[in-house]
């Protein structure tokens, strides 16, 4: 079989690994039965083309193909199973009761903030340190460290990808929108926003909670001088077209 074929084989297993891991509730212990399966059935098959079983092989001329083939779908079920769960272990915050008093804790904004009409997103990553949360709280801390949480702030102060802010608030799990709202104008909906966050990995939501700034430049230094080239790029072009149109320029452009 050549390496075309087999990595379809990977990719067949792979999406069969999920979909059944999507139904049936499979572990990492699983995952690693299946590579040891993959193993076995790997070896067999070059004991099979090996030349001291020349004579075994004439006698199964299709055996060598079954066992290479089974050793790539157990391969690709077993990296099906272990995506899946790697995923699925992010969401653990999402077991966890949280807590309605206000924790305050520390975290670097790791995308550019986006200006709404009435208020600003903010997406920031909490920090690795469990220190930074009250002391009553620190089982709740190892819960949240590494978290993404999207805030929602007011325009001002204005805050900047890469820094470092200390948050005082209250946290919560995003719930589904039903109606017209910020997010769904589309007339009577049940949006489910926690799945539309969850494919940013972000599981937890911060509405106007008190922002401080630590220190800035604490992200991708690459990244930084893009969004700081774009930011410079929209305050030309606002320069020389007027409002709405320069925003309607920007738009397409960037």
């Amino acid at each position: 079989m050549n390496l075309r074929k087999s990595i379809l084989v990977i990719i067949f297993g792979f999406f069969t690994g999920t979909f059944i891991n999507s139904f049936i509730n499979l572990d990492f212990w699983f995952a690693l039965f299946l590579f040891s399966f993959s193993l076995i059935f790997f070896l067999a098959y070059l004991l099979q083309e090996s030349h001291s079983y020349s004579k075994l092989s004439k006698e199964c001329d299709s055996c060598g193909l079954f066992f290479f083939i089974a050793a790539m779908i157990f391969i690709g079920v077993g990296l099906g199973v272990l995506r899946y769960e790697l995923k699925n272990s992010k969401n653990k915050i999402n077991s966890f009761e949280i807590s309605n008093k206000k924790i305050e804790f520390n975290a670097v904004i790791v995308s550019e903030p986006e200006e709404k009409e009435n208020y600003t997103r903010i997406i920031a990553k909490i920090s690795e340190n469990a220190d930074s949360i009250n002391p009553e709280d620190t089982e709740f801390a190892k819960q949240i460290q590494n978290q993404k949480v999207l805030i929602y702030s007011r325009h001002y102060p204005k805050f900047q990808y890469g820094d470092k802010i200390l948050i005082t608030g209250k946290l919560q799990k995003p719930k589904k929108l039903g109606g017209v709202t910020a997010e769904s104008t589309t007339g009577n909906t049940n949006f489910d926003w926690p799945l539309y966050l969850a494919k940013d990995d972000i599981y937890l939501e911060s509405f106007y909670p008190e922002i401080k700034l630590i220190s800035k430049s604490n992200g991708s230094f690459i990244k930084e001088k893009l969004f700081a080239f774009k930011n410079s790029f929209v305050q030309n072009l606002e320069k020389v077209i007027p409002h709405p149109a320069s925003s309607l320029m920007a738009g397409i452009v960037i």
